[in-house]
């Protein structure tokens, strides 16, 4: 399953001839992002990504760990599909970007921000006797690493990590984190960053598909995901 449910506009325009399409949004499951059942894999692009990337192209997006010692994509146990080579599909999923007129520079940002997600998963979080979270000394570089590839201050990524600001009508106040609210900050920042680039994409997808100058009506398809139920359910099984 894509774990992405969408609603899809088949536009024609007022000869009733087809003119193009547009998606909307209806769920992405974000939670599989830091979390999947057992025998259940991320979402594909990240094997793609370990699987498709040159030596080379790895080392300079930081992904020299194992795609097992993953945080992301190894602790389910399931990291291959009988009969799919992910690094074939890296380069189909590629050309697809390619076809709905994603530059290289582009298809290179968003490369950059997956790896980014995969490098954020991996970051631990001490808590010191003062019961205050703080980045563990041994995830300073990888900290740094992902911050690089966004184009963002590390120490401000990890000040984010471990802090929250409360705003109310009169002030602004920062509160720092304890580890277990630090580690729930991380997983959010993760999920966020792939709910925008996902969103992203689809608008992209959009621009290139959809003619709304010429659109008089459309059919509409609503397609998603069926029904599920794992030893710990959240807001995505609700809906």
């Amino acid at each position: 399953s894509s774990r992405f449910g969408k609603f899809i506009e088949i536009q024609f325009d007022e000869t009733r001839r087809m003119s193009g399409a547009r998606i909307h949004i209806y769920l992405l499951e974000k939670t599989r992002v830091i979390a999947q059942a057992g025998g259940e894999r991320n979402f594909h692009i990240f094997y793609q990504l370990m699987r498709g990337l040159t030596p080379d192209e790895r080392r300079a997006s930081h992904l020299t760990i194992p795609l097992e010692e993953l945080r992301l994509v190894g602790r389910s146990g399931c990291v291959d599909i009988p009969g799919v080579d992910d690094g074939a599909q890296l380069m189909r999923t590629l050309d697809a970007m390619e076809a709905v007129a994603l530059s290289a520079a582009e298809q290179e940002q968003v490369l950059r921000a997956l790896a980014a997600v995969l490098l954020l998963a991996q970051v631990e979080l001490d808590q010191g006797a003062d019961e205050h979270a703080a980045v563990g000394a041994g995830s300073v570089r990888l900290i740094e690493q992902a911050a690089e590839l966004v184009g963002i201050d590390a120490a401000e990524l990890s000040h984010a990590l471990c802090t929250r600001r409360l705003v109310t009508r009169d002030d602004e106040v920062t509160v720092r984190l304890n580890r277990e609210q630090a580690d729930d900050s991380r997983d959010a920042l993760a999920k966020a960053l792939y709910g925008k680039l996902f969103g992203w994409l689809v608008e992209r997808c959009n621009a290139k598909l959809s003619d709304e100058q010429t659109a008089c009506s459309f059919i509409g398809i609503l397609d998603i995901f069926g029904f599920e139920q794992f030893a710990v359910n959240s807001f995505e099984q609700l809906c």
